[in-house]
């Protein structure tokens, strides 16, 4: 009498269930990863800070950075390369009356309460305490310092910003 044949583990169903399971698994998380890698690629410069604050402080030490390199340097280019991508609205009053904003038309209030504060900081011999401020309201400004002078100011409104 022959003994039946032991039973290979690859033709049992249970076990080829428990693969499809796990490759399926494995197919899912690279393609997970894949999406998140493409996604985050898209969004790079959207979300360069989390507040007005912090985004009114990377964008003044930028323009004092690209002005200390290089004074005749279009800012306008600059910002539209830079942060054209930015979901916060900001504007940027330069001493010399350029007004630069990521928004083909930047918000007149900001721009209007921003040159009023640079130009109190321009009358009276200006020495910031602090790089940032956020005022009562809410706005973040922060000062342009090149070389010791002072050259623009960065506001950023409160709020969240509008879709």
């Amino acid at each position: 009498m022959s003994r039946p044949a032991k039973p290979v583990w690859y033709r049992s169903l249970y076990w080829r269930v428990g693969i499809g399971f796990v490759a399926f698994l494995a197919l899912l998380l690279v393609t997970q990863a894949l999406l998140f890698v493409w996604l985050a690629s898209q969004t790079a410069g959207a979300f360069p800070a989390a507040s007005g604050a912090r985004l009114a402080g990377l964008i003044a030490s930028d323009i004092r950075d690209q002005l200390e390199s290089d004074p005749s340097v279009d800012l306008a280019v600059h910002i539209a390369n830079e942060y054209s991508r930015v979901v916060q609205p900001f504007v940027i009053v330069m001493k010399d009356g350029r007004v630069l904003s990521n928004r083909a038309i930047a918000p007149p209030l900001l721009v209007r309460n921003t040159r009023a504060r640079l130009g109190a900081m321009s009358t009276f011999r200006f020495r910031p305490r602090r790089a940032v401020r956020e005022s009562r309201a809410g706005r973040a400004d922060a000062v342009i310092m090149v070389n010791g002078e002072l050259v623009g100011l960065v506001a950023v409104p409160p709020g969240r910003p509008a879709p």
